[in-house]
């Protein structure tokens, strides 16, 4: 399993008609702060198409104001929202996971901090509280949750870096 650190999120949910990104994670960074107002600045990393592929990286920005959270990420020009959020952790005293989506409710991301604990304690939660959001739909049978799968996931190396980009610029 990967390791993460403190401002660091895995990727536990996503849309991959839209996304198609595989083994993403998420780090915030603070950068500012002035009275009810704060942003961040945000690197996903990511292996586009499948497992296998080269590591990018994408960068965005947060602007937090009041209660309101907006997300924006380099590849997508609606902002994101935070449309339902787990409970702090007390040890970190950060969430456990937060789910975002744009007003359109399509697509969804789902960060959370460990993906082991996410599954086993929080998972059946947050399919609940996306369906009283209306996110899901029984009747059309409207389902955009897609789990992420971590197993087959590896930590990126010097070798498979220099590998994955003689094989981009090659064949």
């Amino acid at each position: 399993m990967l390791s993460h650190t403190e401002n660091c999120d895995f990727n536990a949910l996503d849309t991959p008609s839209v996304h198609n990104r595989y083994c993403a994670t998420t780090e915030f960074m603070p950068q500012a702060e002035s009275g009810n107002s704060s942003a961040f600045s945000l690197q996903e990393k990511f292996r586009a198409g499948n497992v296998d592929a080269g590591e990018k990286v994408a960068f965005g920005y947060g602007i937090i104001h009041k209660e309101r959270t907006y997300v924006y990420m380099q590849d997508d020009p609606c902002p994101y929202q935070i449309v339902v959020v787990g409970p702090i952790n007390k040890q970190h005293k950060q969430y456990e996971y937060i789910i975002l989506s744009n007003w359109a409710r399509f697509p969804m991301i789902g960060l959370v901090r460990d993906l082991r604990k996410f599954y086993a304690d929080y998972k059946d939660q947050v399919e609940t509280d996306l369906e009283k959001a209306g996110f899901m739909d029984d009747v059309t049978g409207s389902n955009p949750i897609h789990y992420a799968d971590w197993s087959k996931c590896k930590k990126a190396t010097p070798i498979n870096y220099i590998s994955n980009v003689l094989t981009d610029l090659f064949g």
